[in-house]
């Protein structure tokens, strides 16, 4: 593979490389240790030489690069020719899995995750780590992709890149760490993690192994738990509910903090849609219920199906959406670029906005 033929031919300015930026690659491990499992089998993907995984306590991987293997070997791992696109694991035996720096790396970044998620147990975690595109660091590699030993045929992405590409494969972000902050040169230190992302160049992603099955509905309420007349993004907090096994349960609340975002501006304002599109992604949400929808609707509807109910109780939609399953389903599974908009009323489902051909 084309990809792989820097790396078997420079092993020795990899490695060196990390000896140039030590504490670069001190600071990647804290924020890795930040979100990596405390116990379980955890295996690394990319393995590489080696470097992260012995230093986490990984003794497991894969790698196409022959090269690599070896020197992966000598640090006492168990280091085996294989690809993210066909991993050569079982299915559901890792409790958590490692990829730091690959994804940049891969022909079909979304048959990789597809395969992480098939080696992990129910509930497994996936925890990447990468360079984001829209840092300083990440700038700075694109820049100079083409003079680079080893990003010449890399792609590289946004944090918001990886939490979609996580989302599609049925993965929910719950933690989310940064680190690196400044130029390479400037990190002389061990920089500790910091939540979020935004600022540091280096962002590590604890993922969530969601069941295939399983559907999220976000219903937008005020603090009583109850539906208002107000629009989604409007909403005090947001309840969720799972469905799986053919019962729709409650899962957790989420405290829509985004409420007021950006309304000095514009009322339905579009940043505003995008930052509680963000939350409700994070969360695995596909389906959004409540009273009305604002402006963002289009915007809504390319990421959720939206169903707007005539109730003020959660209790009293959750039967009838029940009874109407298959209609969500089959509109989930065709994955349109635009999914329908839904109305409960008088106990029925109804479409009030068809899709575009």
């Amino acid at each position: 593979m084309a990809k792989t033929t820097p790396f078997d031919n420079y092993l020795a300015e990899y490695e060196q490389w990390f000896d140039n930026h030590y504490f670069v690659f001190l600071s990647e491990l804290e924020a890795i240790r930040s979100v990596l499992p405390a116990k379980g089998k955890g295996v690394e993907i990319g393995v590489g030489s080696g470097l992260f995984a012995s230093a986490l306590g990984i003794t497991e991987g894969c790698d196409p690069s022959e090269a690599m293997r070896v020197k992966a070997i000598e640090r006492s791992i168990n280091a085996i020719s294989g690809i993210a696109e066909n991993l050569p694991y079982k299915n559901e035996s890792y409790d958590y899995t490692l990829m730091v720096t690959t994804i940049c790396f891969v022909d079909d970044p979304q048959q990789s995750i597809r395969e992480i998620h098939r080696i992990l147990k129910p509930n497994g975690e996936l925890i990447i780590g990468f360079v984001d595109k829209d840092s300083p660091v990440g700038k700075e590699y694109l820049k100079n992709k083409e003079k680079s030993l080893f990003y010449k045929d890399a792609t590289f992405y946004s944090t918001k890149d990886v939490f979609e590409l996580l989302w599609e494969q049925n993965f929910t972000s719950k933690k989310t760490y940064q680190t690196v902050f400044g130029t390479l040169q400037q990190v002389k230190e061990i920089q500790q993690p910091e939540n979020g992302y935004g600022k540091g160049s280096f962002v590590v992603i604890n993922a969530k192994k969601m069941n295939k099955t399983s559907i999220r509905f976000a219903m937008a309420v005020n603090h009583a738990g109850y539906f208002v007349s107000k629009h989604f993004g409007d909403a005090y907090k947001y309840l969720i509910y799972e469905w799986n096994k053919n019962n729709l349960v409650y899962s957790k609340e989420a405290i829509n903090h985004f409420k007021e975002f950006d309304e000095e501006q514009t009322h339905g304002s579009e940043k505003k849609g995008m930052v509680i599109i963000d939350l409700l992604k994070g969360l695995n949400v596909k389906v959004l219920v409540s009273r009305q929808f604002g402006k963002n609707i289009q915007m809504v509807n390319r990421h959720f199906i939206p169903v707007i109910v005539n109730t003020e109780k959660p209790d009293d939609v959750i039967p009838i959406l029940k009874k109407h399953m298959k209609w969500i389903e089959d509109e989930l599974n065709n994955r349109p670029e635009e999914f329908k908009l839904f109305t409960l009323k008088n106990g029925a489902l109804k479409t009030i906005i068809k899709k575009e051909k």
